[in-house]
């Protein structure tokens, strides 16, 4: 391939008083090198001092790497001008490239939008760079970014958790409903996350008095630090945790009535389903066992009962629970009454849903892709640079 100098030049973003003296291609390595210098005697305005356009007072030889082209690395070589003042001496800034850089601006913003679809390790190999190159360039990036955040009309946030690693590895993040954008993230799980919330939102034009509504599970430490920290917040406890712990109560019934039914044996995900969403295999099983009095097939009704309630209006609801709790208490299964225990005594969090809709679906959708985008790259040396990939995905 035959290249010439006006080729670069629009790729390079290049502008007076800089231009290509030579470039110089090796077909072998497959590689690049740019070299770039300035008119002669130009006179360079510097911000810090408008009165004047000063002259160069000497040079400084730069190299930054830059994006592929044709296929070949390409490296830039600068000579750049450096100005005299009375205090200081000032380079002058290059157009292809931010102040301290040692990548071009085309580069960086490349690796950021790879950085979005592939792990930070597979980028670096692409563009055969170190990886603490991008995670520093990602870091700045997001820090800018969240640096211009205003939060003055967030008034509903759902608040969930999610692992960073296997074993007891936590970060909480918060979700403006409105937006749908993640606003937040820390490490941890406890009551401390809202006090970490609060100085980063309030840090950002923020108002905790202002949030009227917030979504959470039924944790304990959660709803302490609601109560500490969002005094206007009315609790929804979110219709994915509450029906989770209804599953919970099945799938316990069901793991011990199978130590002697060995039709139950690998059944476990048809039971935490709804008949809607079974597949010809979930179907196929539950006309098998139409008629058998199981114990596991009683505590999937009282599950199915307890899911239909939600399609009441909200003064029938309150009524509907009250008579499910009531009738599960009476029975014999110990896992459901548990889980009706549990009902009764979040009930007023639960009800909330009937008047404000709010839950953490998207939230538990966004927290299901971090856990692809953890897979995909196998895993994350420090709570830091996950925090950095979910804000540059979601943020």
């Amino acid at each position: 391939m035959e290249f010439t100098q006006e080729m670069f030049e629009p790729a390079l973003g290049i502008k007076e008083p800089f231009y290509i003296k030579e470039f110089k291609v090796d077909n072998e390595n497959l590689k690049i090198d740019i070299y770039i210098d300035f008119r002669k005697k130009y006179r360079f305005k510097v911000p810090s001092d408008k009165r004047y356009k000063r002259v160069a007072y000497d040079t400084i030889q730069k190299t930054w790497k830059h994006l592929f082209l044709w296929q070949y690395e390409t490296y830039i070589h600068a000579r750049l001008p450096r100005i005299k003042l009375k205090k200081n001496i000032r380079i002058i800034d290059v157009p292809w490239a931010k102040k301290g850089s040692g990548l071009s601006i085309s580069l960086e913003k490349q690796l950021i939008d790879f950085s979005m679809h592939m792990p930070v390790s597979q980028v670096a190999n692409k563009f055969k760079i170190k990886d603490t190159m991008i995670w520093r360039r990602l870091e700045k990036y997001t820090k800018q970014e969240l640096k211009n955040k205003n939060f003055e009309n967030v008034v509903k946030i759902g608040v969930d958790e999610t692992s960073r690693k296997r074993g007891h590895n936590y970060i909480t993040t918060f979700l403006d409903l409105d937006s749908k954008k993640i606003i937040f993230i820390t490490k941890g799980k406890d009551s401390s996350t809202f006090k970490e919330f609060k100085t980063f939102f309030e840090k950002h034009k923020g108002k905790c008095k202002n949030i009227k509504e917030v979504s959470i599970d039924m944790s304990g430490a959660f709803i302490k630090g609601v109560n500490d920290v969002l005094p206007n917040a009315r609790i929804t406890f979110d219709k994915f945790h509450i029906i989770q712990k209804i599953n919970i109560g099945v799938d316990n019934v069901r793991r011990e009535e199978a130590k002697t039914n060995m039709e139950l044996k690998y059944s476990r995900y048809y039971w935490l389903k709804n008949p809607n969403k079974l597949n010809k295999k979930g179907k196929k099983f539950f006309n098998k066992i139409e008629g058998k009095k199981w114990d596991t097939i009683k505590a999937y009704e009282y599950k199915l009962e307890f899911n239909n309630i939600f399609n009441l209006k909200s003064d029938k609801a309150i009524i509907a629970f009250q008579e499910w709790i009531d009738r599960v208490e009476k029975g014999y299964l110990e896992p459901m009454k548990k889980a009706a225990r549990t009902i009764k005594e979040y009930l007023d969090g639960i009800m909330s849903w009937f008047y404000t809709g709010i839950n953490n679906g998207i939230l538990e959708c966004k927290n299901s892709m971090i856990q692809m985008i953890k897979s995909r790259a196998r895993g994350f040396k420090n709570t830091k640079y996950f925090k950095e990939i979910i804000y540059l995905n979601f943020g």
